[in-house]
């Protein structure tokens, strides 16, 4: 009996145990439905925008807001977070001085709430808490690179690709900051495999993005020529040329 008793107080136990866990689970999720107002980290990121004639160094920021909203978002927010990305045409920046004496730039907080308002729906930006956003810029350049392809054609059998696929543009002017050009050889296309193709065929591929690249077009025309080709095999007579009378 005492052995039975036993096997029942551990039971019993492990039940309240569960239903203890379940009621916090439901009265936390419960709680999540509420609106709140907290101060949580965003993730920034200023990119260089087609419309100006400035670019960033290093637009990448994490600002402390007071936001409002419910307990889902903020938790998403919290330990789920995603950047949000703002064009450098959105915001202002003003000069300052620190005690160094070099001339700087900060981004006017307004501005930026403004473009956060925007940009972040699934909960309110009241305010940014962070006192002072550092920003270094410097003026866009243009060059012109090629397109380089990323195409792979798998003609299908008896058909063989006629030279090498066509892009249209095969170069396209770019805008970045000086020491982003220096470096960049090229744009690339997707990688995008076409297989089994016995027509002539053409269409649209996508570039691949470069951090801090300003791009013309997202994508661009190709165009694959392929035509059938027949293997036969054939004997033909061999006879050498320039060698001494008698040899063969």
């Amino acid at each position: 009996m005492r052995l039975i008793w036993n096997f029942l107080s551990r039971g019993t136990t492990l039940v309240l145990l569960v239903c203890a866990t379940v009621s916090l689970v439901l009265w936390y999720l419960n709680m999540l439905n509420y609106t709140y107002t907290t101060t949580l980290p965003l993730s920034v990121v200023v990119e260089n925008s087609p419309e100006s004639n400035i670019g960033v160094l290093g637009g990448d920021y994490r600002i402390d807001c007071q936001v409002e909203g419910s307990g889902y978002a903020l938790f998403r927010q919290k330990y789920f977070p995603h950047p949000v990305h703002i064009g450098i045409d959105r915001i202002r920046t003003a000069p300052f001085t620190e005690n160094d004496g070099e001339p700087r730039h900060e981004i006017v907080l307004s501005t930026l709430l403004n473009a956060l308002s925007v940009e972040v729906t699934e909960m309110k930006v009241v305010s940014i808490v962070s006192p002072r956003i550092e920003i270094t810029m410097a003026p866009l350049k243009t060059k012109q690179v090629p397109i380089i392809s990323r195409i792979e054609v798998d003609p299908r059998n008896q058909f063989i690709q006629v030279g090498s696929t066509l892009l249209k543009p095969t170069r396209i002017t770019v805008r970045s900051l000086g020491a982003v050009l220096d470096t960049l050889q090229g744009i690339y296309t997707r990688e995008l495999t076409l297989r089994d193709v016995r027509n002539n065929i053409s269409g649209e591929v996508a570039l691949t993005p470069v951090d801090g690249v300003i791009l013309p077009v997202q994508s661009v025309a190709y165009e694959v020529y392929v035509e059938p080709y027949t293997e036969i095999t054939l004997e033909l007579p061999v006879e050498p040329t320039n060698v001494p009378k008698g040899y063969k």
